[in-house]
């Protein structure tokens, strides 16, 4: 009979242990998912403030080559005239 009754008590420490590991289980994934919200809005964001810097950088290169060429272009047809200034 005590080993019956240890059996039964473990047994209900058992069932009863994990109800209360689910519960906190439960608030800890509420937490998770706060935390991963969170982590996603921050990932999300940095993402998309780098392509929109590496998109300006770009077209900044762009308007300096096109404005190099062009004036390049202008000065060797001009004998760069403007640039002489030593």
């Amino acid at each position: 009979m005590k080993l019956d009754r240890s059996l039964t008590s473990t047994d209900g420490k058992r069932n009863f242990i994990p109800h209360r590991r689910l519960r906190n289980h439960k608030k800890q994934l509420k937490q998770y998912n706060t935390v991963v919200i969170v982590i996603v809005v921050v990932v999300v964001v940095v993402v998309v403030v780098v392509v929109v810097v590496v998109v300006v950088v770009v077209l900044v290169v762009v308007v300096v080559v096109i404005v190099v060429v062009v004036v390049l272009k202008d000065g060797s047809s001009r004998s760069s005239g403007n640039f002489k200034m030593w």
